[in-house]
């Protein structure tokens, strides 16, 4: 198998950092259903989805980051082994000088005059890829869905490092600086859902689907 690309790896690199997406999952296949858009292209699967629950209240506080954290598989119908998995993951920052506030993605930068316009673009995932095409070549032709895992954190990864590791001069004893990091650096928000099951096209196609409420009816 091809290694992954960088943003991939960076992604994995920031879910392991803010210790999981999620936590330990239960068994996704337990996850409540909802729509996720889904096209088979080139082999592979690309999903659209919306993380909008994750959206904080109009009244949020501007001036803490905000980082959106997520895990995307892919699992054949009565397993429990990801076929494939992807990690995505977006931050808004703002630009004080400016007065505009950016939306951040490995290969992406978007600016918007609002903060809620920014959050707003983060939490809507379009044409994500999860894993690659060769993820799915045992399994052409077999019923698969996909899950997500998604977390919105309020601290940047090198803050919650800082609270790990203090300098010598601290005088915050271990246990409550455990206690402190968790408060601090937790999600302040969490998603899990699933898609109904759809077959992985073979040969492979270029076909688009939605695999959800509307796909149930």
């Amino acid at each position: 198998m091809r290694p992954r690309n960088d943003s991939r790896r960076r992604g994995a690199i920031v879910c392991i950092a803010m210790f999981t997406c999620v936590g330990v999952s239960l068994s996704q296949h337990h996850f409540e259903r909802s729509d996720i858009a889904v096209r088979w292209q080139r082999g592979g699967a690309r999903v659209s989805f919306a993380l909008t629950t994750l959206l904080p209240g109009e009244d949020t506080d501007e001036t803490l980051p905000f980082r959106f954290v997520g895990r995307v598989q892919a699992f054949r119908t009565g397993s429990t082994r990801a076929v494939a998995e992807s990690y995505y993951h977006c931050r808004v920052e703002r630009d004080s000088l400016a007065g505009l506030y950016r939306a951040v993605r490995p290969n992406d930068e978007q600016v918007f005059e609002s903060l809620m316009q920014a959050l707003n673009e983060c939490a809507m995932v379009t044409q994500f890829e999860v894993g690659e095409a060769s993820d799915y070549d045992a399994h052409r032709g077999v019923p698969v869905f996909f899950s997500v895992e998604a977390s919105l954190f309020r601290v940047s990864p090198n803050r919650c490092e800082d609270i790990a590791h203090p300098g010598s001069d601290t005088f915050i004893a271990p246990l409550v600086r455990r206690i402190t990091r968790s408060r601090l650096c937790g999600p302040s928000s969490r998603v899990a859902f699933r898609s109904i099951t759809a077959r992985v096209p073979n040969p492979p196609a270029t076909i688009e689907t939605l695999v959800g409420e509307e796909a149930r009816q």
